[in-house]
């Protein structure tokens, strides 16, 4: 039991950094930028495989708040996903190399709004899993009690919401999800990591509100 949820635990890792890291294509570069996608794909792959149970019980048993939310977020995720791929197919000068085709800078433009809107969706699907996550840990990890550290879990919390809303600002969340004006997509003075971390605490951020909402309902 451990192993798997081992696997599972690094998968979802291995998963999550290639995500953010496939929007940070101007400080990486893009043969960098296209071959960390393709293992994203792969990987999001076996993410599926590992899941499959969750296609084999998706008909069976009432729908809740809960289950009506997952399947319209993975039902989401997968859209705007597809999207991602399709332009991707059509932009790519590396993994799929075709010549410059008309509108390739509108498809270019609609690629990184949709992979803003894949940062938001793909950190609420996470947070439905919260609280599975921190028990795979526990499981793992048998010293890592969370019942225990409820005053450091809440604090914690509290700081990725408030690094989450601080990154949104920052980076103009609403100007990239809604294709408005927005010059600071890409900021000189920071680094890849800097970036990152901005992406990161976006994620956390819808993670961990879409947990609390889910709780909030079940109470």
């Amino acid at each position: 039991m451990r192993s798997k949820i081992a696997l599972r635990l690094i998968v979802d890792l291995i998963l999550l950094i290639t995500f953010i890291l496939s929007q940070a294509n101007l400080y990486t570069g893009n043969r960098f930028h296209e071959w960390n996608g393709t293992i994203m794909v792969l990987f999001i792959g076996v993410h599926i495989g590992l899941n499959r149970h969750w296609f084999l019980t998706h008909f069976k048993g009432n729908y809740s708040f809960r289950r009506w939310l997952n399947l319209l977020i993975i039902l989401a995720l997968a859209g705007i996903f597809l999207a991602v791929l399709w332009c991707a197919f059509f932009i790519s000068r590396t993994v799929f190399t075709f010549d410059s085709i008309e509108g390739s800078k509108r498809i270019l433009f609609i690629h990184a709004t949709l992979s803003s809107w894949l940062l938001v969706m793909a950190g609420m699907h996470v947070g439905l899993f919260w609280k599975r996550i921190q028990n795979w840990l526990c499981r793992l990890i048998p010293t890592m009690s969370w019942d225990k550290r409820r005053g450091i879990n809440a604090i914690s919390r509290l700081l990725l919401v408030g690094g989450g809303v601080y990154a949104s600002f920052s980076r103009e969340m609403a100007s990239k999800l809604f294709m408005l004006p927005s010059e600071n997509y890409y900021l000189p003075h920071q680094t890849v990591v800097t970036f990152c971390l901005l992406n990161l605490s976006i994620f956390s951020f819808y993670a961990i509100l879409t947990h609390w909402l889910t709780r909030l309902v079940k109470e």
